[in-house]
């Protein structure tokens, strides 16, 4: 049995309150660190974290005097994956870029490298698994570091246009407005050519 799951376990009558929400907290944090630190069960845009996120919390987390030891070790646990978890996100983020210059090569390969389903399932979780076999905690930070380095680069390429364009029926004005979401930017920039910066 999770050594946790003593403590969420609602059927017992002695739970203490604040046991319960460190219980919880231990297993959110565990959960954002499998999933490449999203709170769903694969890299998401939407949620994702980056590690100095994580590792900003975790810096306090461990600073704190837990009542019981094995919690206080969970917390230091966490930290000490962080440095892996950060050099699997660089290198995702490393991975995109030379899947990049490859299919510049190609340009049958960039039509389907600029679709961002296909191009999580092909190229980041491919890559991914080749440097992280067995690995899949470092696989979904390679990948979550992959996205987010291509939709930074979708980014740059749309701030760069100069003109309105109309594609999918948004103006790309609107697009810089605070608060588009990350949907509505892949939308538009699947349409626009990538190029390396």
């Amino acid at each position: 049995m999770d050594y946790l799951q003593q403590f969420v376990d609602l059927h017992r009558q002695d739970i203490e309150p604040e046991m319960f929400a460190t219980a919880l907290a231990l297993r959110s944090i565990r959960g954002l660190i499998y999933h490449g630190g999203s709170d769903v069960s694969q890299p998401d845009l939407e949620s994702a974290l980056h590690p100095e996120h994580l590792e900003s919390f975790l810096a306090r987390a461990v600073e704190i005097t837990w009542k019981d030891a094995y919690l206080a070790q969970e917390w230091r646990k966490f930290q000490q994956v962080l440095p892996r978890v950060r050099e699997a996100w660089k290198k995702g983020q490393s991975l995109f870029q030379e899947a990049l210059e490859r299919a510049n090569s190609y340009q049958e390969s960039m039509q389907y490298f600029s679709m961002i389903d296909f191009a999580v399932d092909c190229y980041a979780e491919v890559a991914a698994s080749r440097v992280y076999p067995d690995q899949p905690v470092l696989q979904n930070w390679a990948i979550n570091g992959y996205m987010l380095e291509k939709v930074l680069l979708w980014l740059d390429t749309l701030k760069k246009l100069r003109r309105p364009s109309y594609q999918s029926g948004i103006c790309q004005s609107q697009i810089f407005r605070p608060g588009a979401d990350s949907t509505t930017l892949l939308l538009l920039a699947s349409t626009v050519p990538l190029s390396s910066h």
